[in-house]
This record gives structure tokens, C-alpha cells and sequence, in this order.
């Protein structure tokens, strides 16, 4: 998918431009697709992954996870987040990122550029637990 305006905007100031201009593209190739990096405040001709990944733990009975979010796609209505989560790797839930705190996630507040997202979820005693952080850029424009 072709980068939307707000995405666009922040990749045009990297020089992203073909393949390495999609919501796909990894052009730094660490791990963070264009999309995640945007979400994330990255830079995506810098191999910054171990910086930005989120992250999780398990903290009693929930399993917390966390990251931070540039302020920008905050407030792209382009760019949609959810934290899915589960107990394998098949079935997901699914917790929408908005841009206040609501219910299980807390949202303040980090610094001038980002703010940060914890999501506490309940693992009902699973013997494992997964999370993720799915972004989706829900309007492209063209090339």
C-alpha cells in the first residue's frame, strides 16, 4: 500500500521514494516496517528496532505492554493501532488504540514528540501469552 498523507508527509522527509515508500517496506530491514516506524517515531533509513520495539511482561495475572507513540500518528486519522493479543499464535483479541486512555489502556503523556501506551490485559492463567501492535494506514493516496 501506497503511504497516506500524514505517513507520506513523514516519509517524504527520509527521501522514501518506489519500494522503499510503501507501508510495507522495511528499508533499514530492521524488523520495523514503514508503518511501525512512523507509529513508533522512528527513523526508517536507521537500524533503531532495539530502541522502539514495544514491548511486554508479565505482571501477575496480566500481561502488560507497552510502547510509545509519535505524536503525529496520534493524530492521523489515516493510521489506525490495536494491541491483538492471545493465547497462541491463531486466535487474536483485539484492544483499538485511540488517542485517550480507555479502560485497559493508559495512555500518557512521554515527552514534546511521543506519548505512551500501556495495555494491561488479563491472560486467564495461559500458559503463554502473546501480544503485537498492528498499525493500519485505512486511506493511501497514489504514487
Amino acid at each position: 500500500q501506497v503511504l497516506a498523507d500524514g505517513i507520506g508527509y513523514w516519509a517524504s522527509g527520509y527521501a522514501l521514494s518506489g519500494g522503499d515508500a510503501l507501508t510495507s517496506a522495511d528499508p533499514d530491514k530492521d524488523g520495523l516496517n514503514n508503518a511501525l516506524e512512523y507509529v513508533l517515531g522512528g527513523d526508517p533509513t536507521k537500524n533503531d528496532a532495539a530502541n522502539l520495539a514495544p514491548g511486554g511482561v508479565k505482571s501477575g495475572s496480566n500481561f502488560i505492554f507497552s510502547f510509545k507513540r509519535s505524536l503525529a500518528a496520534k493524530s492521523d486519522p489515516n493510521t489506525a493501532l490495536a494491541v491483538e493479543y492471545g493465547s497462541n499464535m491463531t486466535v487474536w483479541g483485539s484492544y483499538p488504540i485511540g488517542t485517550d486512555s480507555s479502560g485497559s489502556v493508559v495512555i500518557t503523556s512521554y515527552d514534546s514528540a511521543s506519548d505512551s501506551v500501556v495495555v494491561t490485559m488479563p491472560t486467564a492463567n495461559a500458559a503463554q501469552f502473546f501480544a503485537r501492535l498492528k498499525v493500519t494506514v485505512t486511506d493511501s493516496v497514489s504514487p
